[in-house]
């Protein structure tokens, strides 16, 4: 969400150079949703249907929020690196993908904390497959 920010900043305000700063935070970004829905995001197990529709539409934001940054972090590089004299319809291509994975990542984000709060999955290790299993 601060990379789509600063993406529309860089752009109203040309003379100001948000390159490096936005490239910073997206790559972040990048890392971090791929390491925490590898690593870290728990896996379920009896979830009620109701739960699992909603597990459902929190995974496919988060996947669009993932490849979506993807897109845009090569986006921005090439539009930075390579295409200079065509950078400005980099930028406004990264702005507007941007815009989306800030939109994709913020309903991903109520899908999850609907999940915990009204599904009840998470607190106490409810519907969280414990570690206790063996897997083929």
């Amino acid at each position: 969400i601060i990379a789509a920010l600063l993406q529309v900043v860089g752009l109203l305000y040309s003379k100001s150079n948000w390159d490096y700063i936005t490239l910073f935070i997206l790559a972040g970004g990048v890392t971090g949703a791929y390491i925490s829905g590898s690593y870290f995001h728990p896996h379920t197990e009896g979830l009620t249907s109701s739960a699992s529709e909603i597990l459902e539409r929190h995974e496919l934001f988060a996947l669009l929020t993932l490849y979506s940054s993807i897109t845009e972090l090569l986006l921005k590089t090439v539009g930075m690196f390579i295409f200079k004299g065509s950078k400005r319809i980099f930028e406004i291509i990264t702005a507007l993908i941007l815009l989306f994975s800030a939109v994709s990542v913020s309903i991903a984000g109520h899908w999850g904390a609907y999940l915990t709060h009204i599904e009840g999955v998470g607190p106490q290790g409810k519907y969280i497959e414990s570690s206790n299993h063996s897997h083929n």
